[in-house]
């Protein structure tokens, strides 16, 4: 069974993500982890790995499931839960390097944009903001643009716009292009994929341990 992800994991390369790299791939590693992975050692019989290889598609079938009924939770609640649901992921994420209130929810009529704030250094020099919108529909080029301008406005340099829904192939594209600012976007399936591994609106229902075969057991007892 895949092991969780350790904060420490996240503290010291999400945020180091956010300044190098405008893409996804890095979050690969937070959801991939060497006991996910298929291990066929010489002395597994070929029905232990059947039997590892059916529960492994169990596994990946309940976390998409899981996901998923989380997903529909989230899109429930109102708009202002999910602005404070926003600044604690990040938070927990270590923005703010895990700081008591370095995260602030500050969305109101006439925000400009900007539904929270979290201060990455404890004298507020350098700020990451997040707009964050609880739609089921597409977030578009206009909208992310939109944000552009309100960070812009704000003199930030980072920004992170979060959704329950997905963004489009021009509002993904238009990010990749901006000069001004990072921002990074995250979709509802990333979103309940950090929920879940930082134990956002979930607990951990069982756990196994399961063992194999030490392939180095014989050669130690000279069998």
């Amino acid at each position: 069974m895949a092991k969780k992800v350790s904060k420490s994991r996240y503290k010291k390369s999400i945020p180091e993500a956010l300044d190098l790299r405008e893409d996804r791939k890095f979050l690969r590693a937070f959801f991939t982890s060497s006991d996910s992975k298929k291990v066929k050692p010489a002395h597994t019989s070929s029905l232990q790995n059947g039997l590892l290889e059916q529960m492994e598609k169990l596994y990946h079938d309940y976390q998409r499931s899981l996901a998923a009924d989380l997903l529909q939770l989230v899109r429930k609640m109102p708009p202002d839960a999910f602005e404070r649901l926003s600044v604690h992921l990040l938070s927990k994420m270590g923005y703010g390097n895990f700081r008591a209130n370095a995260g602030r929810v500050v969305g109101k009529s006439g925000d400009g944009g900007i539904d929270g704030i979290i201060e990455e250094d404890p004298l507020g020099l350098e700020a990451i903001y997040i707009q964050a919108k609880r739609w089921s529909s597409a977030v578009g080029r206009p909208h992310v643009q939109q944000f552009v301008g309100a960070l812009q406005a704000h003199g930030a340099r980072k920004g992170i716009f979060i959704t329950t829904a997905h963004f489009t192939r021009e509002a993904k594209d238009y990010v990749a292009q901006v000069k001004s600012a990072r921002v990074f976007l995250i979709d509802g399936d990333l979103l309940t994929k950090l929920m879940i591994n930082l134990d956002i609106g979930v607990v951990t229902a069982i756990q196994y341990s399961l063992k194999r075969i030490d392939p180095d057991f014989a050669q130690h007892w000279k069998m």
